[in-house]
């Protein structure tokens, strides 16, 4: 049996009625970030969740949030920007606008704050085909670097890895996960930041599904792929870049779990998020039964058939955001605290009782039974008088 949380407190931020919260990312220990479908950047205390500040209409359509470093944030949107912003500015601007070439909507962001470097994936532009993987100086807003001919559809997510910042992973919607070596030399007849994917690019996964969602679970250093049906795949990751020019086109040792949905008797799939022991947590959900699950994701042995999802170990979050998605999910180890954000326009936040909670709602209920107790008894004697005979 799973763990079951209860939701402790919950806000809207002061969104509008019919706002969705898309996506968190913690600003400093202070304040979370939490971009909403009403295009602003809400800042609001962790502790609380009041209200701390609102960065209005940051986007035509935002759909990107990422921490840059402390105070820093990065926001992506349909408009075909990347916008920085520093919570501690009085003025309510971007400190650093980025663009690419052809405005294509940025549906995807990464960023390597130790290197200077910020990602952003764009969408397919219609008639010319392309769909890029941009990549900038943080400091100089300038493009390094950008890929045309490693996706053929939309990129839908990117990702460092977590402890090789010089290799980035890319997801789209043509069912390839792709990794990059950012610290390959560019090509000598190479004159523009276009296409040096020939040379960065080494290794191809095909899911055989749109990626939603892709990235690494340490320590393992594998990789997940999650598509948009829900169907969940985990995947070698090549550590040693090959030295020749054949590419590794796709890893042969790899652990299909196929459509979650029926085996977890869920709805759908938010996301699967690393876990603070090693290894993942599935995150799915319910709209008809009103919950949403973690469930550990681990490995056993060194084969990428060891990877297995452990139901009864996992923890639910009971009623969920009602009849409505989950959006996105943020755990914070620090504090032992998870916080959702749903279409119902609301952030919600789950956490287990502390020891003296526990202790305070153990006494309170024991001293309700002691006096029900005590109270039947009472009852029972009052009722044996009245019917005593004389």
């Amino acid at each position: 049996m799973p763990q079951i949380l209860n939701s402790t407190s919950s806000s809207n931020l002061s969104c509008p009625e019919g706002t969705y919260i898309y996506n968190f990312a913690p600003a400093n220990p202070d304040s979370l970030g939490a971009i909403c479908s009403d295009d602003s950047l809400r800042l609001f205390s962790p502790e609380t969740l009041a209200l701390q500040r609102t960065f209005g209409k940051i986007h035509d359509g935002v759909r990107c949030l990422k921490a840059v470093d402390t105070n820093i944030l990065a926001t992506a949107g349909l408009d075909g920007a990347v916008r920085v912003w520093d919570v501690r500015s009085q003025a309510d601007k971007p400190g650093m606008v980025y663009k690419n070439v052809s405005n294509a909507s940025v549906l995807s962001l990464a960023v390597n704050a130790g290197a200077n470097v910020l990602a952003g994936g764009t969408e397919l532009v219609e008639g010319s085909r392309i769909a890029r993987v941009v990549i900038w100086d943080l400091r100089t807003a300038d493009t390094k670097v950008q890929y045309t001919e490693s996706h053929n559809d939309d990129v839908t997510e990117l990702q460092f890895h977590p402890t090789m910042p010089h290799i980035l992973l890319s997801g789209s919607t043509d069912a390839l996960v792709n990794m990059y070596n950012l610290l390959t030399p560019p090509s000598a007849t190479k004159t523009t930041p276009d296409d040096d994917v020939d040379e960065a690019l080494y290794q191809v996964i095909n899911h055989g599904y749109p990626i939603h969602h892709a990235g690494f679970l340490t320590p393992s250093n594998d990789i997940y792929a999650l598509s948009d049906d829900q169907n969940l795949g985990m995947y070698k990751f090549v550590t040693e870049i090959p030295d020749d020019e054949e590419k590794v086109l796709e890893e042969a040792e790899t652990r299909s779990f196929g459509d979650l949905r029926p085996g977890l008797g869920c709805d759908y799939i938010v996301d699967v998020v690393q876990h603070k022991t090693g290894g993942g947590l599935i995150v799915s959900g319910s709209n008809s039964n009103q919950w949403l699950d973690l469930i550990p994701l681990r490995k056993a042995g060194e084969n990428i058939g060891g990877w297995h999802i452990v139901g009864e170990d996992g923890v639910r979050l009971n009623g969920g955001h009602g009849e409505e998605v989950v959006r996105v999910i943020y755990l914070d180890d620090k504090l032992g605290t998870i916080y959702t954000g749903g279409e119902d326009g609301l952030v919600k936040v789950w956490k287990e009782p502390t020891r003296g909670d526990s202790d305070v709602a153990s006494s309170k209920k024991e001293k309700a039974e002691k006096k029900w107790l005590k109270e039947e008894r009472k009852e029972k004697k009052e009722a044996k008088a009245r019917y005593k005979p004389y």
